[in-house]
This record gives structure tokens, sequence and C-alpha cells, in this order.
């Protein structure tokens, strides 16, 4: 699997976005699981995430406030949904500053060989394209930053 990013408009917006990881698919699981892990690579380049809290369970809730070079401090919130470890999370997404819907978000993680993973997100209910674009450059960003983190190149 390559680095791919798509966005599709046929039932409704849908972005999805395919990275592959030189890591082992329980690391890139536990990337998504608490606070500190998080702090760690969330936001695209620039951003930082200040101040939250996760509870990582299926009806637990997280908030994320990330400070941007841009936008001052934004925060997003919302609930787990499902969690399969080490295959699979999903969560409701809404920006607090936004009149927006909750989008839903669903991160699949496969094998693709011993110690690399791909992971698959998709996020759905955007209500515009514009929103979908946006995402899509702070999710890759933020990947951008995962990559390190989970293939264990960081200090």
């Amino acid at each position: 699997m390559s680095n791919t990013s798509r966005i599709s408009e046929e039932d409704g917006i849908v972005l999805e976005i395919s990275r592959h990881l030189k890591a082992p698919r329980q690391r890139v699981f536990e990337a998504w699981s608490s606070l500190d892990a998080l702090k760690q690579w969330f936001g695209p380049e620039g951003c930082v995430v200040a101040e939250g809290n996760v509870d990582f369970q299926v009806g637990g809730q997280y908030r994320l406030e990330v400070e941007t070079p841009d936008s001052g401090r934004v925060a997003v919130s919302g609930a787990y949904t499902e969690i399969d470890p080490p295959k699979s999370i999903a969560f409701t997404w809404k920006w607090e500053h936004s009149e927006d819907e909750e989008m839903q978000v669903r991160i699949d993680l496969v094998e693709a060989g011993e110690n690399e993973t791909d992971l698959q997100l998709t996020q759905t209910n955007f209500p515009d394209r514009e929103t979908a674009e946006h995402h899509t450059q702070g999710w890759g960003g933020s990947f951008d930053k995962l990559v390190p983190v989970a293939e264990g190149s960081t200090k």
C-alpha cells in the first residue's frame, strides 16, 4: 500500500488516507491510546497538543487542545465508538469552535509484513469539500509526525 489520500463524494463527502509504516501494528495502535502518546505526533507541523484528556475505551471521551501557528488554540473532542486492539479504532470528531455536525473517524490497521503496518483512515460526514481538504492536510501532516514515532526513530 502506498501513501495516498482521496476525497470522494458519491455518498456524502468521504476522506480516505492510507499510510504504510515500518512498525509493528501494536506500536501503531498504541500511538492512539493515550494523551501522552498523542502529544508525540498529533497535529500537522507547527501544531502541538497543549492539553487534553483521553479515556481510551468504548464510550470514553477524548478532548485535545491543539496550539496552532495560524488559529491559536483550537479544541476537538468526541467519543470512542469502537476499539478492537490492535486492528481498529472508531470515534466521533467535533471541532468545538464549529457549528458543523459531528464527524465519524475510523482507523484500520492491517499487518503488511513483519513489523509493517498499513494504516487506513476513513472520515465521514463533512459539511463540504473545503473542510475535507483541510482535514486531508491536517491528517497528512499528523501522519508525517506519526511515522518516526511509530517506527522508533525519535528520541
